[in-house]
């Protein structure tokens, strides 16, 4: 990508490109290039509630995932998308909170994606972090 700034007659190379992310457009740089990650909040509030998810099917009470789910007062499908995102791979996990997770990777995408696989290296080719 050449970005060629008003003051300037020498436009500036980085290896990146554009994507689209939930309407609008996003720099995809290579992580070297990524100096400032950006946190996203919804992103690491699915993460907060995936983990909160986990918690409340391991509670005594909650002897079934709809009553877990009834618990949580959201829909038993949801629930268990969330129980599956609670199961990331660590370094992905730890990459959403820093904000430095692939330009494509947003709350929706993550939610929606109900083909997660069960080992972490499908994980990360699947999500963009191979």
């Amino acid at each position: 990508m050449d970005i060629k700034f008003v003051d300037s007659d020498d436009p500036v190379s980085i290896p990146a490109t554009l994507v689209r992310c939930s309407g609008e457009k996003r720099i995809a740089a290579v992580p070297e290039n990524y100096l400032h990650p950006r946190p996203e909040a919804s992103l690491i509030k699915l993460i907060v509630r995936a983990h909160q998810a986990s918690k409340a099917l391991a509670e005594p009470k909650n002897t079934t995932i709809e009553a877990a789910a009834t618990s949580m007062a959201v829909s038993t499908p949801y629930f268990c998308s969330l129980l599956r995102l609670a199961h990331l791979a660590p370094d992905i996990t730890t990459a959403i909170l820093d904000g430095r997770q692939p330009a494509h990777l947003n709350r929706k995408f993550l939610a929606r994606t109900n083909n997660l696989p069960i080992d972490w290296h499908g994980q990360r080719e699947m999500l963009g972090f191979a």
